[in-house]
């Protein structure tokens, strides 16, 4: 079974699938089946250049990305990797994030990742708390 995902996306099916194991292996699994089709990962990237190590992206987009202080917003959808947008600041990066995780509406669960970033991890979460107006599980990590 492909996950589809990675990091805590690939640890939000295994949650949902514990959740069911007491159901049997058939539940657990469409557990996963189910849980997959409604994560949703994103990311917003500070330099181009691991796009760039991974392959994905061409070296001369990655140095021109560079020049002109691209920012690149991308998502996991279907198990790849797609861009959803481009910013030039940290803040435009913040903020066009935040509204992304706001056109889902009701979220069961949510992670925050950073590297190197916590204040401004901590800012995105604190932000999006008091905007979504249910309480959710947060997972915080570095």
């Amino acid at each position: 079974m492909d996950s589809g995902s990675l990091s805590l996306g690939i640890g939000f099916q295994v949650l949902a699938a514990a959740e069911e194991m007491e159901s049997g292996l058939r539940s657990a699994l469409d557990a996963i089946d189910s849980a997959r089709k409604r994560l949703q990962v994103s990311a917003a990237l500070d330099t181009m250049e691991y796009l760039k190590r991974s392959g994905r992206v061409p070296g001369v987009v990655v140095a021109l990305g560079g020049i002109l202080s691209i920012k690149p917003m991308i998502e996991l959808r279907d198990g790849e990797v797609k861009p959803f947008g481009a910013v030039r600041t940290t803040k435009q990066a913040d903020e066009r994030m935040l509204k992304f995780l706001l056109e889902f509406g009701d979220m069961e669960r949510l992670a925050i990742l950073h590297t190197n970033a916590e204040p401004r991890a901590k800012q995105l979460l604190n932000e999006l708390m008091s905007r979504v107006r249910k309480s959710i599980p947060v997972i915080f990590c570095s």
